[in-house]
This record gives structure tokens, sequence and C-alpha cells, in this order.
């Protein structure tokens, strides 16, 4: 008792703390200082965004380039105390600095210009008195810098450049010109006037901007908005001896830059041109200049003593509700609820905090372990681990004294909690407690149903639960995604929508029986759920993902982890204006329309290109030929956001794949080495998911060879290398071909003398068979036959011993061999066929030479086996012919023909003839034997093929 007395008491003093907790009117932004980031200085002059999208900054310790991954800074060849930075239409940004001196970057190359020398300025008198100004009219850039000798003389030198020459000039009709673009037709723009202008500026020296759009002189805003002129004062709009510095135009808000109120908004100033509009300070420091990139819709703000801000394109129109901007106790907030009358209540560790409409609301401090807070008819719940307090409604809808609860908890494991008309049920480890406005909270058994996670209300005791192992309808489990994880479950124009650990899932509420009726929408782990008339809203992994509900298309897939702010989602809720959501670092408003509507920009990408450590280069490159080579590339994303991406490669050469695609894993950059000369192109793609773009980038490199490696020098040496190629060829095959050449003369030679051994072998049967006729011839006395066979007899036998010596003979010679020899063979068998020989009328048999002893064993066959036995008159035919270097020679008989078995095998003549025939085709080309039976006439018939000359192959004079 003495416990809820204490309580109610503590309750009852905080629930006094009235005031007002209005939404900020603050942007998220980034801040950058030297104490966690490697900037060298927190004393920032001026910020200014180049056209590519880099980021510069004028500073006490000179000039600094960020890429959104390191700041640089630049070597001016010596240090330079900048006055002031200008950014010219030539797209070079020109410092003036203390010393009298100018700088020139160049922003297309970021290399340095001298543009003392360049523009003569260094020849001008009083060179060492730094000009305090600068700005463009027509095609001249105009410098100003103070006289400091004569006060009421000159106040002021007026330096014109104009193609790149130098003049100091007295003539202010120029600067007048540039005024009257921006002042309003109520000042009057006389030449005093306009030097009492100049006067302003220069004695404003650091902070003063002059840009496309705004010119601000003495705290008075001067700027073209829409086409017409309006007029900004601050010594009205701001406080007293507030000094303006610069400004920008963000939609119809105009930002302004100060040195003693920050940076401030005036919200929607261009709408009513009200110069005594209230403003809300963003950022209370003193603030040098601000800056706008038109590419992504960032905003930098830079500050002298406190660093670097980034007001990112995206986050602009989001709000946070946290302990600095809006007095809450904790940032860890652990839910934030919407509820009837526009009340929001946020929970943060150890308070609870109530918004209204107007602001109003109420603190509650020291309320430990709420986890949830439930509105039902003139009741307010608020629901803790161990018990329950309530409380009823004031007027406005805020809570009257708390006081417990009768319902009993003990220690509920509270989780899901859904409203149903004017009641409201609470899951728990022990059921669902039931909400209303008039009876003490009802629990309701879940019967066997264990680990309830979710569930949906359908009727008072009507309930689909989901749980960790599957869902269930009326106590009986579903056939659908029995082993997944329900987070949350919603009811939508009667689909019924499931989060779940294995994405997200929709059925119709009257097919819940049906599996088939599942249809996944997306595989992303959710944990809940809201909508409105078009899209649905989950609480995915890491954000928030935005579908639309007809298509189901994505329609915005926005991480946390990236933001410019990162946080951890705790809940959220919408409502027409804003997605609300709960975090570790406070309550973050985004604009619900921005967030929907926001646009997948490209920013500026830039591919660079560093040759052997030297200055990296962002457009095609080319080289000569070194064996050290290394090209190492990176590339910079300027949209200054965590976001990941893809970054993947492939490089091609000469138009071939080199390497093909891989993906850059760390800091965006790789290296290639050993290079031979050629065309390179190196192709990236690029791809953030969370943004929705995607873009593909070239980079051609070309290596140039050397003098040496040159086509025409290599062209020399391939050719040289391939004669002297050749020529080794040429010998080596030319060894090998006389060793072949010689082997096979050396077998051709060994058949030969095989040839002439098995000549040798026939003399004497073939003599002693031949006298067998002169025997007859002398038994019957016939003396003229006897001698005239003897005289053939012995031709025969010298033309036996002349063959035998010689590799060839002449055709002629060998017709006339082979003459007497049938005619002795005529005597031998009584005259019993006939023979023919028939020589082709163009061949000329006197010089035509052939193997030797090459038909002589063919005609013997053609008697011996073909002719001689038969019981009709036999006939052997000897045919020459030439055909395209062929010599063709027929042996045909009308004897018995081939055995098909044993043509050659059994004939040892015929075997070294055509063995004979084989080396001699090696050497000519030309050689071959054909043995076939005439299917005409009977007998056979075997073709000899020979070189038409063999004086290539032998001696013209018949070596032995």
């Amino acid at each position: 008792m003495s416990r809820t007395l204490v309580l109610l008491t503590t309750l009852l003093l905080t629930n006094i703390c009235l005031g007002q907790l209005p939404i900020p009117n603050q942007p998220i932004y980034k801040h950058f200082t030297s104490e966690n980031t490697d900037l060298p200085t927190n004393n920032i002059y001026k910020v200014i965004v180049g056209t590519d999208g880099y980021v510069w900054l004028a500073t006490d310790r000179g000039l600094i380039k960020y890429n959104g991954k390191e700041f640089e800074t630049i070597n001016l060849g010596q240090q330079e105390d900048i006055v002031m930075a200008y950014k010219t239409n030539q797209n070079i940004l020109l410092l003036l600095c203390y010393n009298g001196h100018t700088k020139g970057i160049d922003l297309t190359t970021h290399t340095i210009v001298n543009t003392d020398s360049l523009w003569g300025l260094n020849k001008l008198e009083n060179n060492g008195r730094p000009f305090l100004m600068a700005f463009e009219e027509d095609d001249q850039i105009i410098l100003i810098k103070k006289e400091y000798e004569d006060k009421q003389k000159h106040l002021l030198y007026n330096v014109k450049i104009k193609h790149n020459k130098a003049t100091i000039s007295s003539d202010i009709s120029a600067i007048k010109k540039y005024l009257s673009r921006y002042y309003n037709n109520n000042v009057a723009l006389n030449d005093k006037s306009v030097l009492n202008f100049c006067r302003k500026w220069i004695e404003q020296q650091l902070f003063v901007q002059c840009d496309d759009s705004i010119v601000i002189v003495d705290n008075q805003l001067h700027h073209r908005f829409n086409n017409t002129k309006s007029f900004f004062d601050g010594q009205y709009s701001l406080p007293t001896k507030t000094k303006v510095t610069s400004g920008i135009i963000v939609g119809t808000d105009l930002w302004l830059a100060t040195l003693e109120k920050g940076l401030v908004n005036f919200k929607d100033y261009f709408i009513d041109n009200n110069s005594k509009k209230n403003f809300t300070q963003i950022l209370p420091y003193s603030i040098s200049s601000i800056a706008k990139d038109n590419t992504n819709g960032n905003i930098w703000v830079s500050t002298l003593n406190n660093g670097l801000f980034l007001f990112h394109g995206n986050d602009i129109g989001t709000r946070l509700y946290n302990k600095v901007s809006s007095g809450l106790i904790s940032d860890n907030v652990g839910f934030v609820h919407s509820f009837s009358q526009g009340i929001t209540a946020i929970g943060a560790i150890g308070s609870l905090t109530m918004i209204g409409k107007k602001g109003i609301g109420y603190r509650y401090n020291n309320i430990m372990r709420i986890s949830d807070i439930a509105d039902v008819g003139n009741k307010w719940y608020f629901i803790k681990s161990d018990l329950i307090n309530e409380a009823s409604k004031n007027s406005k809808g805020f809570p009257n004294k708390l006081y417990r609860s009768k319902f009993k908890t003990h220690n509920f494991g509270w989780k899901d909690g859904q409203h149903l008309g004017n009641n409201y049920f609470k899951i728990s480890t022990e059921g669902i407690v039931h909400f209303s406005n008039n009876k003490i909270p009802e629990l309701i058994s879940l019967g066997l149903i264990k680990n309830a996670t979710t569930f949906l209300p359908l009727a008072d005791r009507n309930f689909i639960v989901g749980t960790t192992w599957g869902i269930y309808n009326k106590g009986r489990k579903l056939p659908w995604l029995t082993q997944v994880k329900f987070n949350k479950i919603g009811l939508f124009n009667n689909n019924l929508i499931c989060c779940t650990n294995k994405g997200i899932y929709s059925i119709p509420i009257a097919q819940l029986e049906n599996p088939s009726a599942l249809h996944q929408i997306n595989s992303r782990i959710a944990y809940d759920v809201q909508h409105d008339d078009k899209y649905f809203f989950f609480h995915t992994d890491n954000g928030i993902l935005v579908l639309d509900k007809k298509s189901k298309n994505i329609v915005v897939n926005y991480s946390f982890l990236y933001h410019t702010l990162p946080f951890d989602i705790r809940n959220f809720f919408i409502d027409s204006q804003w997605i609300v959501v709960a975090s570790n670092r406070g309550v973050f408003y985004f604009p619900k329309n921005e967030f929907i509507n926001t646009k997948s920009i490209i920013p500026k990408i830039h591919i660079l290109n560093s040759l052997n450590g030297d200055k990296a280069s962002d457009s095609e490159c080319s080289c000569y030929y070194d064996s050290k080579l290394v090209a190492s590339f990176n590339i910079d994303i300027l949209d200054y956001n965590k976001e990941p991406k893809q970054i993947m490669y492939r490089v091609l050469k000469n138009g071939s794949i080199f390497y093909d695609w891989k993906i850059i894993k760390q800091n965006n950059s790789f290296s290639l080495e050993k290079l031979e000369p050629g065309e390179y192109i190196i192709q990236y793609d690029i791809t953030n998911n969370y943004a929705n773009w995607h873009k593909t980038m070239l980079y051609n490199l070309t290596i140039i060879p050397q003098w040496w490696q040159l086509w025409w020098i290599n062209a020399i040496e391939i050719i040289e290398s391939i004669m002297f190629a050749s020529y080794l060829i040429y010998l080596y095959i030319s060894y090998i071909n006389q060793k072949s050449l010689q082997k096979i003369k050396d077998k051709l030679r060994n058949k030969e003398l095989e040839a002439q051994a098995l000549a040798a072998q026939l003399n004497p049967h073939f003599v002693f068979n031949a006298l067998i006729p002169f025997q007859d011839y002398t038994i019957r006395g016939d003396t003229a036959g006897a001698l005239a066979y003897v005289n053939k007899f012995s031709k025969l036998m010298r033309g036996i011993l002349t063959h035998s010596r010689l590799k060839t003979i002449s055709l002629q010679n060998e017709l006339s061999f082979i003459t007497y020899y049938i005619e002795v063979q005529q005597y031998r068998f009584n005259n019993s066929f006939d023979w023919i020989i028939n020589i082709d009328k163009e061949l000329d048999i006197t010089h035509i030479e052939i193997p030797t002893l090459l038909l002589q064993p063919l005609i013997e066959n053609a008697i011996e086996h073909g002719v001689h036995k038969l019981n009709y008159r036999g006939k052997i035919e000897l045919n020459i012919a030439v055909q395209q270097s062929i010599l063709y020679i027929y042996v045909c008989d009308n004897g018995n023909g081939f055995n098909k078995a044993s043509k050659i095998i059994d004939n040892h003549a015929l075997k070294i003839i055509e063995e004979r025939l084989i080396l001699i085709k090696k050497i000519n080309g030309v050689g071959s034997m054909t043995l076939n039976n005439n299917s005409e006439n009977g007998g056979a018939i075997v073709l000899l093929q020979l070189p038409y000359t063999l004086m290539n192959m032998q001696n013209t004079e018949h070596k032995k």
C-alpha cells in the first residue's frame, strides 16, 4: 500500500510539468571536426561545392578538398592564409590570399593555376596588399582591394581582368551593373552608393557571399527569386548586431548563415515576402558560409572553430525529437504511439512524454518498465511488466491521476497489442488480456497454443494467433508456414498480411485453410506493418520498406543503418504527414510525401587513375611503356552518404577481355601491373541497392610502346626470327631428308641386289631350259634353225649380263631385251602363244629410263603361270603410255589369272618388284604395281606406274 502511495505522489508531482514540446524545425546533419575526422582544422572561412561534386574549404590551414572519404590539403607551393575564395564562371576557384597573392585551382582538372602571372596581377602596384572581394560581370572578373594610405581619395582598387589581362580602373559601371541585377528598385545605385556598398563589402572581408542568386551587404540580402528581385533586411528580422555572412534558397525556405545566431531557417519565406517572419535556429555556432550542391541537394555549412556540417539532401526534411533539441530525458526511446485527439506518446528509459497537436504535453519521470500504453474509450492503461496503471482522461485527452489496476499481472511477458473498436487486446505469455472502457482487464486463455508472438482479434473471443512455429485459427494450426516465426499479423481489405522471419506473406481471410492461396509479397524479414490508402509500410530487418498496395512493387527501401545519423528502429507509426520512428537516437519525423517520393539521384562519380603513384587523373590517360608500370584506379562517388555500393569492373585490351568482371571489395580501388602496350578500357558497373540507381562508366588507358616495341621493329624482328628459324628448319629438314633419302637409296640398292641375286639364281635354270630347243634343232638336223636360235639366245644372255649390273636402263633397251626373251620362250613352248607390244606414239623410248630387270619377271610370270599350259592359244600384250608425267605399263595375258589369296606373297620376284616400287615412290612420288584379274577376257592384268623420267633419281651415265 505504501508503495502505491509513493508512486502516485511522484506522478502527481511530475504531472504538473506542462510546457511547449513542439516538433523541432531542425534538419538532420552530420558534423565533421578535427577530432572525429582527418579535417586538419575547425576554422573554416568558406565552403565551395564544385560542379564536379567535390567540396573545397578555404581555411586557416590553406585549401582543403573533400571527396567523401578524406580531407586533402592542397599544396599551393607555400603556406597561404586565405582571405576569400571565389568560383569564377570559367570554373576556376580563385583564392585571395592575405599576402596579396592570388592562386587559382582549375576545378575541372584540380590543377593549380598561377593567376598572378597569368593575369598580370604581379605587375600591378601595391600588389603586397590583399584583394578582399571578387565577382564577375559580363566577361570580366573584378577584384577589389582596400587602399590604406588615403581613405578620402581612394577607398578601393577596382582591378578588371579581361582576356587574361589585368588593368586598374576607376570605372565602377561594371560594379553598378552587377548590383542592379539584385538590388530592388528602391535602392538608388549612383556612384556614391556603389562605393559605399563596396566599403561595406571589404569591411566584412571573409564572409560576404556573391553568387548567381544572392548578394549580402551589411546584413541586407538582395537576391533573385523566380525572376523577381527580393530584399531581406537582417536588422529587423534578426536581433540587432547579428551579422549575416551568406545565404541560400531551398525551395521556398531561406537559410541564412550568421555569426551571432548561427544557422537560421525562415520557413516558407518566399511565399509571403515579409522580412519580419520568425526564424528557427538550426545550429548555434558562428557560421562563416553556406553552400548548396545542386546535384544531390546537399547543404554544406562552414563554421569558425566548429568544423563543417553536412545536411544531406535526402534527409533535409527529416526532424529529430531528442533530449538536446526537444527536452527528452533520454534519446533511447523504446516506443512511440499515436492516439486519438492527436496525442503522441514517447516512451524512453525512466520517462514517458505525451505531446498534443499544439505541442502541449505532459512528462512523467521515474516511470520504469513501461512497455505499452492503451487508449480505450475514456480511460488510459499504462502497461508494465509487473503491474498496470489506469487513468481517466481530462478535457484535452491527457491522463488524469494514475492509480493501480485491480488486475494482477504476475510479471507477464508482454508482446503484441491490437485495437478492435473501443477495445484493446494485449498478448502475453499467459494469454490475451482484454482492456475495455468500464471493466477490469480480463485474461483470455489460449489453451494449448504455446509460444505466441502476435495475434489478430476478429471478435472478443475469436483470434488468429501467430507463434514461433506456425499460425493458429480458432485453436487449430493452419497448414501453411508451419515452421516460420510470426512477428506481426494485420488485416487489410480482407487479406491477412503476415510479417515473419522468412518474409512477408498475404492470404485471403476466407481461404485460410487453402495453402495454395498463400502469396509471398517480399522475402525480407519483417516485424511490423502499417498502411494508408495507397501503401504498405513494413518495419524490416534494417529499415522501412514501402510497397504499393495494388502492384506490391517496392516504392522505397530505406535503410536506417546508412542514414545521416544511423540508428536502430524500435517501432513506428504513420499519419497523414509523418512517418514517426522510435529509435536509440530519439524520435525521427520523416515527411511522408518526401519519404515516399524520394528520387534516386545519381551522384557525381569520378574514376581516378594514378600511374606509379603520380597525381591521379579523372580523364583518359596515356603513357609510355615501363616494365615497372603500376596503374592504380580509385573511384569517388560524391553523394557523401554511407549507403553501400556494389562496384564491379572489368578490363578490355584492344577490344578483347583482359580481366573479366570482378567486385571491388576494399576502398573502391584496385591496381593493374605488368601491362603491355595497347589500348585498355576499364569498365565500371556501380549499383546502389538502397537508393535504387545504377550507372556504368568507362576509363581509357593507352600504353604507348617504346621505339623498340613499335610494330615495324617487331615485324622486322619477327621476320628475322622466322627467316633464321626457317633456315635452321631447312637445314634440319635437309639433313633429315638426306638421311631418309640415303636410307631409301640403301634399301633400293639392297632390293636391286636382291633382284640381281635372283637373276643370278634364275640364269642356270633358264639356260638349262633354253638349251632344250637347241638340242631339238640339232637332232632334227635343222642347222639353219639351230644357228638362228643360238643367235637369239646369245643376245638374250648378253642382255642379262648387261642388265644385272645396271640400276636403270632405257625403255628401248628394256623392250629389246624383252623381245629376245619372249622369242626364246616361244622356241621353248613350240610357238604356243602370241605376243604384241603397243607403245604410245608420243613416247621417245630412247630417253625414258626405267629400273632394270623390272619387266622380265612379269613376262616370265605371264608365260610360266599364264599361257603355256592352256588348251587354247595364249596371248601376251604389253601396253605402254604416259599421262601427266606418269608412265603406265600394262602386262596382260589370257591365262588362268591370279589366285587372290597369293598374288604376291607366293611370288618372290613380284614381291621384290613391289618393294622396289615403294622405295621409288618415296624418292620420286610415283611408283606402284597393281595386280588384277581380267574380268572381260580372262587372264591377268599387271599395271606398273613409274615416273616419266628417273633422271632426277639416277645419274644419266647409269651408275652401277
